[in-house]
């Protein structure tokens, strides 16, 4: 199979593989004289060059080719990158105003509650811990129309939890 040929792992053949087709200077992969005893065999333009361009022998390890991506799937992986960034800063960002609004959310209530003239007691403050815990609570506390009936509602709702 190897007569008259030196095999030493410098190059390599892949079938199918077309690397060294588009370079200049590019030679048949088969060998246009054949003998008898010699099968053709094909060989790849890609390992001839660079049998030419290396001189000596050298290992495959040293000289491997490494194929380039096309520009546009570069192009693709750093728009899919900048946009998952984005993604990223604007998570954050909503999670911080979430967060922002639900402590402005509680001290408004709590503003509102003293408005009303709910007494600053010790007690008292943990019943509105306590109401105020809930998202809709907070929304219902805020949303009643007079200072009058957020008074009685408070105190309603501490009654009913057992908080007086």
């Amino acid at each position: 199979m190897f007569r008259g040929n030196t095999v030493d792992g410098s190059t390599a053949f892949v079938p199918g593989d077309d690397y060294g087709e588009e370079q200049e200077g590019a030679e048949d992969a088969w060998p246009e004289e054949a003998d008898e005893d010699n099968v053709p065999t094909p060989r790849s333009s890609s390992s001839q060059k660079s049998k030419r361009s290396l001189g000596s022998l050298t290992s495959t390890c040293d000289s491997l080719v490494k194929k380039s991506k096309s520009p546009m799937v570069r192009y693709v992986k750093d728009i899919a990158n900048t946009s998952k960034e984005a993604v990223q800063v604007n998570n954050k960002e909503l999670k911080k105003r979430a967060d922002y609004k639900e402590t402005h959310s509680v001290k408004r209530c709590q503003q509102l509650a003293f408005e009303c003239g709910i007494e600053q007691s010790t007690d008292v403050v943990f019943a509105m811990a306590k109401l105020f815990q809930d998202p809709f609570q907070r929304e219902f506390f805020c949303g009643l129309p007079s200072a009058e009936l957020r008074f009685n509602y408070f105190k309603k709702w501490c009654k009913e939890q057992n908080l007086d």
